[in-house]
């Protein structure tokens, strides 16, 4: 396993030390936890984009920011009118993002193969995360009426049926690529093991403490390294302090801006609960950078 999996695999297990002995933390706490990984890991990983896209591209850089922001206000929009559509796009569109990052290492021959593999294997963990916390969903829920009108998109029959479905494709996917030696017997374990250890991790910990160490480091980590290693071969000196810096603007102008959006709804100058806002931020943020990661992985299969 490489040093990420093997990060992952050791909070894994000594949270849920911790949390045998210690009992369930505060929410609070837990919230705490979560900032801080999600911005020193999780908004990062996209705070590139512009680089990432640009490279090797003759697109200028008007061209980008309208296209990237374009998007973002058009999501908006979506969020406003169609808050239970815009919900139900941002899960299966996170869900292809993190099956993409995560099989971003095959070179998986047929496109739609491809697909499938990414789409089915993004919803799994994520239908499995909503299953095994579905308490805790309906409690946030609860405390938060803007989120009971999108409690429909959990519906937890059928997201337990996605749940069963995804896993099931998933699998027969993953074991027909062994048989046609498209991966390699240690690397098809290796992937068996990873997708039953994220399932375990929203099993065993609480809500946002398993999704955000599965997000900051079998996602976001791995992500940033492969950015790393891309820009790296284009810019022979780029350091990994040059790459701290690099994506550094970005993140702070992100995490400033939900600071000040969370703020304002704190105290009711804009009519959106805290939760719902953070949601609706992470998918803007979500669908233009994973557009650009979409090309990303597209040009590293060629």
């Amino acid at each position: 396993m490489s040093k990420i999996h093997s990060l992952f695999v050791g909070l894994l297990i000594a949270l849920n030390i911790l949390f045998l002995i210690f009992g369930e933390f505060s929410l609070e706490v837990q919230v705490i936890f979560s900032a801080v990984l999600i911005c020193l890991f999780g908004i990062p990983h996209g705070a590139i984009d512009h680089i990432i896209y640009r490279e090797e591209r003759t697109t200028s850089a008007a061209v980008f920011y309208s296209f990237y922001f374009g998007l973002m206000l058009l999501y908006f929009a979506f969020w406003m009118y169609l808050p239970m559509l815009s919900m139900l796009l941002f899960l299966v569109l996170s869900a292809f993002h993190f099956g993409q990052s995560q099989f971003s290492h095959l070179a998986i021959l047929n496109k739609w193969k491809r697909v499938l593999v990414y789409q089915t294997w993004g919803l799994s963990i994520l239908s499995g995360l909503v299953i095994f916390n579905y308490d805790q969903i309906v409690a946030i829920a609860a405390n938060n009426q803007d989120i009971v009108a999108l409690l429909p998109a959990f519906h937890y029959q059928t997201t337990l049926s996605v749940l069963i479905l995804s896993s099931v494709v998933t699998l027969a996917i993953l074991v027909r690529l062994k048989f046609d030696k498209q991966i390699s017997g240690p690397l098809f374990f290796k992937e068996m093991l990873l997708f039953g250890l994220i399932h375990l991790c929203f099993y065993t910990l609480p809500l946002l403490v398993g999704f955000t160490i599965y997000f900051s480091t079998l996602h976001s980590m791995q992500v940033l390294l492969e950015e790393f290693d891309y820009l790296k071969k284009r810019m022979m000196k780029l350091s990994m302090a040059d790459f701290i810096l690099l994506v550094t603007p970005y993140t702070l102008i992100s995490i400033v801006g939900l600071a000040i959006l969370l703020v304002l709804s704190h105290f009711q100058i804009i009519a959106i609960s805290g939760t719902l806002l953070v949601f609706i931020v992470i998918s803007i943020l979500t669908l233009p950078h994973s557009i650009v990661m979409d090309n990303f992985y597209f040009k590293s299969l060629k």
